[in-house]
Formats: structure tokens, C-alpha cells, sequence
């Protein structure tokens, strides 16, 4: 959970260690596409990711049993997304969750994405490679206005007729939702 009074991360405990962690906007995207990149075994990937979170000294300062651990729990406490919240029926049972499709890909849609930051916050994340914390890039991503363009997109894609629909408007609806479609192959979200 996110407090104004906390500092954002910037380093991960490990064995009564800290260890200095990068998690500017750029740099945990360049991990998640070291992650999706099926080219990589799963050793190569995690020695990748952890040379770019860490810096190459990680490498030769702890074992590759403590990087799994530490990308572990980055994994668990930085990239996660928010805990889902248990919800429980009448009789105090687990009830199921709806899966959600994603309706956008940090990758395809990154001149949406781009172009909102700019639209909305005046924000040009060029200028912030390096900077804007991974923390600060998902709240200002997840808390885009509707008149964002990312949100614009998302609504096309999410939009389904009702009784009200004319033939006209639905057609033009399906004609946007084609042209703003994700690859079959986007997995999507943040």
C-alpha cells in the first residue's frame, strides 16, 4: 500500500543486505521485455533482469540461488500489482473472480501511452528515462482521465452495443475496434 510519508524503493533487503535497486520506468520495462522475449531461457532472463535492476556487480557479489530470491521478491513486492482483495459470500466462503482481458499493452499502445502522459500531467517520458520511478509511472498510468487517449483507445475496444445502438453506430464501432485491436499475441495490462 502506497503512504505519502514513504520513500519509493530504491533498494531491496536480502540476508540483512540492501541491496540498490534501478526501478525507473524504463529500466523495469526493459525487464518486463526481457521477460516476454522467448528467445531467452529462463536462467538467461533472469540474469539479464537482474543485471539491469542490480548492475553487473550483483553478478559476481551473490549466487544464483540469492538473484532468484531477490527477483523474487521484486516480482512480489514491485511488479505485482495491487494485492487482489478475498471477497466472501453470505456463508463466508471464497467467492471466484471474474478474469479480466486485458484492454492494453505496455508495449503496443506506448505512443498512447506517450502521448497521454503528455495530454494529461505535461509529462514527456522521454525526458524522464532514468528518473520517473516505476511506482510513479503505474499510479499516473492507472489514474488516466477518460479524456485520456490510452483511455479513448481502451474504450473502443471495450465498447459493446446495446439496445440503443443503431446499425450505423455499430458498424462504425466495429470498423475502430479493428483498428485499434491488440495483436492476438498482446498478453496486455500493466
Amino acid at each position: 500500500m502506497f503512504k505519502l510519508n514513504d520513500k519509493l524503493r530504491e533498494q531491496i533487503s536480502h540476508e540483512g543486505k540492501e541491496y540498490p535497486v534501478d526501478l525507473s520506468f524504463d529500466n523495469v520495462l526493459d525487464v518486463l521485455d526481457v521477460w516476454n522475449d522467448g528467445s531467452f531461457e529462463p536462467e538467461e532472463k533472469l540474469i539479464a533482469s537482474c543485471s539491469l535492476l542490480f548492475g553487473e556487480d550483483i553478478l559476481r557479489l551473490v549466487s544464483i540461488d540469492d538473484l532468484i530470491v531477490l527477483f523474487e521478491q521484486i516480482k512480489e513486492e514491485i511488479f505485482s500489482e495491487y494485492e487482489p482483495v478475498e471477497t466472501y459470500d453470505l456463508l463466508g466462503n471464497p467467492m471466484k473472480r471474474k478474469s479480466v482481458k486485458a484492454d492494453f499493452s505496455l508495449s503496443f499502445d506506448a505512443e498512447y501511452i506517450f502521448t497521454s502522459f503528455v495530454q494529461c500531467y505535461g509529462i514527456n517520458l522521454q525526458k524522464e528515462l532514468g528518473k520517473l520511478h516505476w511506482d510513479e509511472f503505474r499510479m499516473l498510468l492507472r489514474d488516466l482521465p477518460p479524456e485520456a487517449k490510452l483511455n479513448k483507445v481502451r474504450e473502443i475496444r471495450n465498447w459493446k452495443p446495446d439496445k440503443n445502438s443503431t446499425a450505423e453506430e455499430i458498424e462504425n464501432m466495429h470498423e475502430l475496434q479493428e483498428i485499434y485491436a491488440l495483436p492476438e499475441e498482446e498478453g496486455g495490462s500493466e
